[in-house]
């Protein structure tokens, strides 16, 4: 007879090979493209990210709404968005900069760098290609 801990450790396990071997596949779908080393700027996706923070800084929904991805327009169309726009607008550092990135097929991932002379802030921008165009999907910031 097994222990109730002997039955967790079990489950939690069998959780454990199944997040595995979804990393493996996902490895898998990429495995064959080549990752590319993006410049200063970041290439095309950096141009469609720089678009987005000029939009936000605007506040211009429409604009947002072209350069990112369906999953964030989606979020955008909840009615509590217009209102919590200018906060992010806010919340986003000063002076932000394409330091590089690196693309892999139709994913890319952006280093960014923000803030002022005296608090720098820096950046990871998850860019995907749909429908033949880059778009934002995720942005991240930390001090």
């Amino acid at each position: 007879m097994t222990s109730r801990l002997e039955r967790v450790v079990r489950i939690v396990a069998g959780g454990a090979v199944l997040a595995v071997l979804a990393v493996a596949s996902a490895g898998q779908a990429v495995a064959g493209q080549a990752a590319v080393t993006l410049p200063a700027g970041g290439g095309e996706p950096g141009k469609v990210y720089m678009e987005q923070q000029r939009a936000l800084k605007a506040k211009d929904i429409p604009a947002l709404k072209k350069v990112m991805s369906a999953a964030r327009v989606k979020e955008m169309d909840d009615p509590k968005f217009k209102e919590m726009l200018g906060m992010i607008a806010e919340m986003m550092p000063p002076n932000v900069a394409v330091v590089g990135g690196t693309q892999t097929g139709d994913a890319a991932v952006l280093k960014t760098t923000g803030g002022t002379a005296t608090e720098k802030q820096t950046g990871e921008v998850s860019m995907v290609k749909e429908g033949g165009a880059w778009k934002v999907d995720k942005e991240s910031w930390k001090n």
